[in-house]
């Protein structure tokens, strides 16, 4: 993908001439680029700003956390001509099960008790991410800046000017803040924030069982916080002769976060196979371990003069509802439908 095409319908920049365009989004992760596409595909010209490298934003070193894509958020992603590029990659949940820490009674929520599709797809944000960077050179209203980095952002009755380090700049009528739940453009336009951190932090990372998943995605509500086996589609190589494979996002308190991050390998596997229980067969990790603090956070408006917050900028809640990306989503349906 060549970063610095210019799109047919986009003026060109220099410092002595600013590009314009009707919108310009500040973070290309998962929430900015769907909203880019989502603006680009309802006719809109729409520049995306970003001081991270997309390659580095695609790696599975950079994240390997998994999202939960509702239903009705697979439909807006097929409506503007993303799912083809993600469902790909997409597992479908058929069943949810939730349980109570070892009872062996637990509520279960089948697709088929409220329609023929399924409940959700759990599929890796890296993955997300590639598909949405793939889509941009077939956009020609739809200009990705990354790496760069902003400077300052005036806002007046007249529409934004952003000044990018380089000394070059853009117009346009307004911006959208993605720029995630720590967001410099929220704090810069002083709007105020509630915040709550959890006494939890959760350890992401995949692995590799004997037995098939079924299709059913796992919430089970332990002492020291909720733990969530995610189905995922099975890995192109077999780890230690496994194939299948699932995601796990597991909640502990942070007052015993530190002995379970320094465990090896081997010990993390045991420690999480208690977990995980044995219905799975054996089990192994299949990807490198990753530890998140978990919190809440939510701005107390979402819009200022010809700003508006999207994404975590607005909103960000604990995983374990797994809405995070969704309640996104319904932003950006909504932000587009505004036009």
């Amino acid at each position: 993908m060549d970063m610095g095409r210019v799109p047919r319908n986009l003026s060109p920049m220099s410092k002595a001439n600013p590009r314009t365009v009707e919108v310009v989004v500040v973070g290309a992760g998962m929430a900015g680029m769907t909203l880019a596409h989502a603006l680009a595909s309802a006719g809109i010209e729409v520049a995306v700003i970003d001081r991270a490298d997309p390659d580095t934003l695609q790696t599975a070193s950079h994240d390997g956390r998994t999202t939960a894509i509702a239903a009705g958020s697979a439909s807006v992603l097929r409506g503007i001509g993303l799912w083809d590029g993600i469902g790909v990659h997409a597992c479908p949940i058929e069943t949810i099960r939730v349980s109570d820490n070892d009872s062996l009674m637990f509520l279960h929520f089948d697709h088929r008790e409220a329609g023929d599709v399924p409940l959700g797809h759990i599929i890796e944000n890296r993955l997300i991410r590639q598909a949405l960077f793939a889509r941009v050179a077939s956009r020609d209203n739809l200009l990705l800046m990354a790496p760069a980095v902003i400077n300052d952002i005036e806002r007046s009755d007249h529409g934004v000017v952003v000044q990018l380090d380089n000394r070059e700049s853009l117009r346009a009528r307004v911006v959208f803040a993605c720029d995630g739940r720590n967001s410099g453009i929220r704090r810069a336009a002083g709007i105020p924030v509630t915040e709550w951190r959890y006494d939890q932090s959760s350890f992401v990372c995949a692995i590799a069982h004997e037995h098939s998943h079924q299709n059913i995605a796992h919430e089970r509500f332990l002492p020291g916080g909720p733990f969530a086996l995610l189905p995922m589609i099975d890995l192109p190589e077999p780890v230690k002769g496994l194939l299948h494979q699932s995601s796990v996002v597991w909640s502990e308190s942070n007052d015993l976060v530190p002995s379970i991050r320094d465990m090896d390998d081997a010990g993390f596997t045991e420690a999480l196979g208690r977990c995980v229980g044995g219905f799975l067969g054996d089990i192994a990790l299949a990807s490198p371990r990753w530890v998140h603090p978990l919190g809440l956070s939510h701005a107390m408006r979402y819009t200022d003069q010809r700003l508006a917050l999207v994404g975590d900028a607005a909103h960000a809640i604990h995983p374990i509802a797994g809405q995070g990306l969704n309640m996104g989503i319904r932003d950006m349906a909504a932000l587009a439908e505004c036009h």
